[in-house]
């Protein structure tokens, strides 16, 4: 499950009355600036600094900007931040001037609301700006998972699971999705599925980034990523870094054979296609790799067009006589 966050809902932003956020081009320097730097310090990692982030904005912006992106990055700031009434006004400053282009945010937005009626205990006030989010962006997984789990804490498990199934279809690797779902399996007396989910969630929790470089952490990391190869294949993510964690210890024809079952079976992005283009190189040489790719490319499923030919000018490069 995710950190806890505590807040309660005390803010209420004062009216405003512009219709329409400020073009990029009429921000003044200072302002151009807290938006580069804060874009980079709410961003996911290591290095976040939301506190930071939520500063410059406030001493740019005020408590409540009139520029959609300003407001929408005060509000991730200040919710990461745990300053409730903070992310409150931020939010509301930010639907006061919604970013008709970045639906992204929008729908981000409405999950930060739903999110605050959680911590304070409104569970069932929840899911309605869940489903905004989701109008947005139907295939949103965290607004998925939030879902299932707003339905869980108010008792409905059985119609909390669905959901959290559906958030994992979109977000295999979901840490808390696992967590959650073998929650809801054990509370609905399905004790055999809920030990499986238990065990898929502690392999996640061992695959994921979390900055050891140790010897022994890197090996339990390469041997959880082994074991979700197979029992979370979906995990796509998953199956590339373990076919570089294999290159690199001198693997690499164990690798391209279940990368290459990997391109075979589901949708793969530009960057497994190309690991597959430098394995084949190495492992197979430049003419049969080029004849092989032909193949994987044919019958790959649901590549976009342009991928497709982005793809073949990958290969071409990569893989000269």
């Amino acid at each position: 499950m995710p950190r806890a966050l505590r807040f309660l809902l005390l803010g209420v932003l004062a009216a405003c009355d512009s219709k329409s956020a400020p073009p990029t081009a009429d921000l003044t320097a200072d302002q151009t600036a807290a938006l580069d730097q804060a874009r980079v310090l709410v961003a996911v990692g290591a290095k976040a600094e939301p506190h930071q982030a939520l500063e410059l904005l406030t001493t740019a912006f005020g408590p409540a900007p009139r520029h959609a992106e300003a407001a929408f990055l005060m509000a991730r700031a200040a919710f990461r931040d745990e300053q409730r009434p903070r992310c409150t006004q931020a939010l509301d400053a930010y639907f006061a001037l919604p970013a008709a282009d970045h639906p992204d945010w929008s729908a981000e937005a409405w999950v930060l609301r739903g999110w605050l009626l959680e911590r304070e205990g409104r569970f069932a006030e929840a899911p309605p700006l869940y489903a905004k989010a989701l109008e947005i962006q139907p295939r949103y997984g965290y607004a998925m998972f939030r879902t299932g789990n707003a339905l869980a804490e108010a008792g409905d498990e059985a119609a909390a699971l669905p959901w959290v199934e559906r958030a994992l279809v979109e977000r295999p690797a979901l840490l808390e999705g696992h967590f959650l779902r073998a929650q809801l399996l054990r509370r609905l007396g399905r004790g055999e599925e809920a030990e499986r989910a238990t065990e898929i969630h502690r392999l996640v929790n061992q695959a994921g980034d979390n900055g050891a470089s140790t010897r022994e952490a890197l090996q339990e990391k390469f041997a959880a990523l082994e074991q979700l190869e197979t029992r979370l294949p979906q995990w796509v993510e998953g199956r590339l870094q373990l076919a570089r964690m294999r290159t690199k210890v001198g693997q690499g024809a164990l690798a391209l054979q279940q990368l290459t079952a990997l391109l075979r079976e589901r949708p793969v992005g530009r960057d497994g296609w190309q690991l597959w283009i430098e394995l084949a190189r190495v492992q197979i040489g430049n003419a049969s790799a080029r004849t092989e790719f032909d193949q994987l490319l044919g019958a790959a499923p649901d590549l976009p067009t342009e991928l497709r030919s982005e793809l073949r000018a990958l290969a071409a490069r990569g893989l000269r006589q």
